[in-house]
């Protein structure tokens, strides 16, 4: 049939989608992870005098800035994952086909309670919670 054709291209385009957002997200918190692993080791380096105050206020403006880039590119995997759920409902005849809607399930704002929900989850802000405990035992063990 003609929509399944259809049906089938959208899922693949929203894998696609998926498993871009996933690297956009990987690549975020590398970058997060080498900040602050370069500011830990230039706090801890006796050739560069940091303040412990000016450590922990840049580790966690770090942290914060790329936790929301992080969350931002959550929201739109989540909704190309919920596209693709959507999607494959049809083939297994639990609803009719209504696509291809990829942009129109993709194009939306991010708002503050789309966010919110992605960050309820412990793989986004594990990373960032390890690494801010990391900071604060650095600061008050040198």
């Amino acid at each position: 049939m003609e929509w399944e054709q259809h049906a089938f291209a959208e899922i693949k385009i929203l894998n696609d989608i998926v498993s871009l957002q996933e690297t956009v997200r990987q690549k975020i918190r590398n970058w997060a992870i080498t900040l602050v692993s370069a500011v830990s080791v230039a706090y801890l380096s006796k050739d560069i005098e940091i303040s412990t105050h000016t450590y922990i206020i840049v580790c966690y403006s770090v942290l914060v800035l790329f936790l929301w880039a992080d969350v931002i590119h959550r929201v739109a995997q989540s909704r190309a994952i919920k596209r693709t759920v959507q999607v494959e409902d049809c083939f297994s005849g639990q609803t009719q086909y209504d696509g291809p809607k990829i942009a129109t399930s993709l194009s939306p704002n991010s708002n503050i309670r789309d966010q919110w929900h992605a960050l309820n989850n412990v793989r986004i802000y594990s990373v960032y919670i390890i690494l801010a405990i990391l900071a604060t035992v650095l600061s008050i063990c040198k």
